[in-house]
């Protein structure tokens, strides 16, 4: 669900983010609303929280309700086939919780703060002074089956905080210390300054030398953690400096949460010092395989494993930062594992996922190197692996950012994992995702891989924003992966690449094939790629091409969206959907592509169909790549005084449109497409001299959108939309798309070439004008200049100076429409009243 909502005795379910409002007017018709559930509860709703109370991997919903009564929501474990209809919140199954009269709460919250698996229930009773903590179990075991609306009753544990100083009013859970775990923050009444509560560990075991096993070890510290009930601590102190374990067989897998912090050792201070060398170790093993959830790795050095660097399987909450895997201790050689640095998810499908994971994090010392594996640099596979956050990391890269050390194949793949986030919006959070994968292999080689495989379910809500893709640290220089630098494939649906601010912006640049790829076997819908810069460097201003296109779609690529985009100096062309690809399946339709800044490509800046510029065909029949929309036709430029004006609507914050009586020109045009239908023309213009394949040479300076191009019942559809050239611009050209009501885009128009014409001035000299005259003066860049005096009577006078052919030349003055002078400068004397 996306958000759940209590309104009194309804509680109110909304899912399925349709982000309509990202699309234009006219294709918001197009897309699935959000679904909207309602449930009704015989008494109000005082409060609610969302967690994972039951530590099924789930969202489940606790209530309080105004008598008091405290219940959950759950999906419950239904058979897969059950599981579909059981999606309706009206059929999720209702438990009542124990613990009494919780009439006197005013809020519910959740929180991670203990080694059991799930969340705990906090409960704010400002009437007792008390925070409750609940801890969750199992039904029953009497209960009867829960089904529907039954209600059972849960077993649970309550703890009860006594608050000294004044009642609890609030609580936030916050991490605010170096265990996994959460803190809490707690409003008082009366006070203004809030109180911390943190958690600590049960114990903390000391590893002291680098022996296989035996006292001080680093395997008996984990042996005396696991064997220790509760979130225990390891922390080392080897001497002091480097020091390296090399394991003869597998730790024991972590079934306890544990914070193992290396970052402890004598002599730390940003860069790892304790390795773990896997070279002897048991094949299939990590250095760590995590099932307890809510623990910490930190700080070492991990490489020649022969399995994963690291496993995070089962429960959730895990922190991973801080660490060199698959280098050296400096970071500048790759020591590879034999599999993945990080692995989410076991191999089987719904076994083992793992959600609410932290790779790395927003700060240097938080940053993992995950570089030289020998399969994928950091994998999430399972469709219940949800809410997994990788940020902040060199992934492919060497420590400094800009030496490639490369995984073999993906530098981050997510196999069938739902809303999981790759960067983010936050100063630090973007990835470096560089150099990875071997140009040998045909397939599964990108900086970013989304899709199905293996489990061909899942792979939506993703996001992947504010890194870089195939460059350097700093994004000036071209480290590319080994084929593309993002891929969406195989089912893989209403992701987001990029976003609607600066600091969503991907850089996708320097990649050795195509800087996206849209499709392949199953359909790959409802993904947006917004606000990125492909092809150049950071600023956006530099050529850092892709080798291919900037975007390919292949085949099964349905009703996706390409917005404000820089695309620009990539090797093969800007933007290609092929009527025909290597793989089997349809061309790619309903592609929307508007507002992007797509220039000095090497090839079309949008290719439909075969390469090349595809002609247009009357009254557009044909089909395939996005049905092989027919472009518009740019035609002349009018005078704006003069020409009918069609309302435009700005689309881009540097490049306002005019109107009519500012404008400089009006530019004309026409479109023959399908008959009786509403079209949108999106028009560029950049100070270029000519175009090249109807393509733009430098970036364009201003765009805009006219919607409402209809065509009559023969397909035509004249336009005009005005135009006023940006600052310190006088002249360039001209070009712009059509996008049918599908969202299905042509290519670019030939491009028209517009000037501005010389300007001319006005002056009016009024000598004691009477109170309540009006003066006002008409000019115009060229055309006719007016002007127009009012009297109080309600008569006037109008003086008129038409253009000339040439649109600048004084010709004569007209005086309320007859010839009256031949001279510029021209005294009138007005009437007496």
């Amino acid at each position: 669900m996306d958000l759940a909502i209590a309104a009194g005795r309804e509680l109110v379910i909304i899912q399925g983010r349709d982000r309509q409002l990202l699309l234009d007017p006219e294709m918001r018709a197009s897309v699935q609303p959000a679904m909207r559930e309602q449930r009704a509860f015989p008494v109000a709703i005082n409060s609610l929280v969302l967690g994972d109370f039951k530590a099924k991997q789930q969202t489940e919903i606790a209530l309080l309700f105004d008598d008091g009564a405290l219940q959950l929501l759950s999906r419950g474990t239904a058979s897969k086939a059950k599981q579909v209809a059981e999606q309706s919140i009206a059929l999720w199954q209702s438990e009542e919780l124990p613990g009494g009269d919780w009439a006197a709460t005013m809020l519910l919250g959740s929180a991670k703060l203990s080694s059991r698996p799930g969340d705990e229930l906090l409960a704010v009773d400002e009437r007792s002074g008390r925070l409750h903590i609940m801890l969750l179990g199992q039904p029953e075991p009497k209960s009867i089956a829960n089904k529907g609306n039954v209600t059972a009753k849960l077993q649970s544990e309550l703890v009860s905080l006594e608050s000294e100083g004044g009642a609890p009013v609030a609580v936030v859970a916050m991490r605010l210390n170096a265990d996994a775990l959460s803190d809490l923050t707690i409003l008082k009444s009366g006070k203004s300054t809030p109180t911390t509560i943190s958690t600590t560990p049960a114990i903390t075991f000391i590893v002291t030398n680098t022996n296989d096993s035996g006292p001080g070890s680093l395997r008996q510290a984990v042996i005396n953690a696991e064997a220790n009930p509760g979130a225990d601590t390891i922390n080392f102190q080897i001497g002091s400096g480097p020091q390296t374990i090399t394991l003869q067989s597998n730790l024991p897998s972590i079934a306890d949460p544990v914070t193992i912090d290396a970052s402890t050792q004598p002599g730390y201070a940003g860069q790892p010092l304790i390795q773990m060398n896997g070279i002897n170790n048991t094949i299939d093993f990590a250095a760590f395989d995590i099932y307890a959830g809510s623990s910490t790795v930190r700080g070492f050095v991990i490489n020649r494993f022969r399995s994963n660097g690291l496993t995070l399987l089962q429960n959730p909450g895990n922190i991973v930062e801080g660490n060199y895997i698959g280098t050296d201790v400096t970071g500048r050689i790759a020591l590879p594992n034999d599999f993945r640095g990080i692995g989410i998810g076991g191999d089987g499908q719904n076994i083992d996922a793992s959600s609410n994971n932290r790779i790395g994090g927003t700060t240097p010392q938080a940053r993992n190197i995950i570089s030289g594996n020998r399969v994928q640099g950091v994998r999430i596979l399972n469709l219940n692996s949800t809410g997994n956050l990788v940020q902040g990391n060199y992934i492919g890269t060497d420590v400094t950012g800009t030496v490639g050390l490369g995984n073999n194949l993906e530098g981050i793949y997510i196999g069938g994992g739902n809303n999981n986030t790759v960067g983010g919006m936050q100063p630090g959070a973007g990835n470096v995702i560089s150099s990875n994968g071997s140009s040998g292999t045909p397939r599964g080689t990108s900086g970013v891989h989304i899709g199905t495989s293996p489990f061909q379910t899942g792979a939506t809500g993703n996001l992947v924003q504010g890194n870089r893709i195939g460059t350097n640290v700093s994004g000036t220089a071209a480290l590319g992966n080994a084929r593309e630098g993002v891929v969406l494939e195989d089912g893989a649906s209403s992701n987001m690449i990029g976003g609607t601010t600066a600091a969503a912006r991907n850089i996708i640049s320097g990649n050795r094939t195509n800087g996206l790829d849209l499709g392949f076997a199953m359909p790959v819908t409802l993904n947006q790629v917004l606000g990125n810069y492909i092809g150049t460097d950071v600023t956006g201003n530099n050529p850092l091409g892709n080798d291919g296109y900037g975007i390919f779609i292949n085949v099964n690529s349905v009703n996706n969206t390409i917005r404000d985009n820089r695309i620009a100096f990539n090797g093969a062309g800007g933007i290609f959907i092929p009527n025909d690809t290597p793989d089997p399946g349809a061309p790619g339709v309903r592609i929307a592509i508007d507002s992007n800044a797509i220039f000095a490509n090497g090839g079309l800046g949008i290719d439909l169909g075969d390469p090349g510029i595809t002609a247009n065909d009357l009254g557009d029949p044909d089909g395939g790549a996005n049905l092989q929309q027919n472009f518009p036709v740019l035609t002349s430029t009018t005078s704006a005084v003069t020409a009918a004006v069609v309302d435009g609507l700005a689309s881009h914050v540097d490049s306002a449109l005019p109107t009519a009586s500012e404008a400089a020109l009006n530019v004309n045009g026409t479109l023959n497409s399908t008959a009786n239908s509403t079209f949108t023309v999106n028009w560029y213009f950049s100070v270029d001299s000519q175009c090249s394949n109807n393509q733009q040479g430098s970036r364009p300076l201003a765009f805009g959108r006219i919607p409402g191009i209809a065509t009559d019942a023969n397909g035509n559809a004249p336009f005009s939309f005005p135009f006023e050239f940006p600052p310190g611009t006088s002249g360039g050209v001209i070009n712009c798309t059509a996008t049918d009501p599908n969202g299905n885009t042509s290519e670019f128009s030939s491009c028209l070439q517009v000037m501005a014409p010389p300007t001319r001035t006005l002056t009016v000299a009024s000598v004691n004008p009477n109170s309540g005259v009006i003066i006002t003066v008409s000019g115009q860049a060229s055309g006719t200049t007016q002007f127009l005096r009012t009297y109080d009577d309600g008569t006037s006078v109008m003086l008129t100076a038409p253009g000339t052919a040439s649109g600048n030349t004084f010709q004569k003055w007209q005086r309320d429409g007859v010839d009256w002078a031949t001279t510029p400068a021209t005294s009138l004397t007005m009437d007496a009243n």
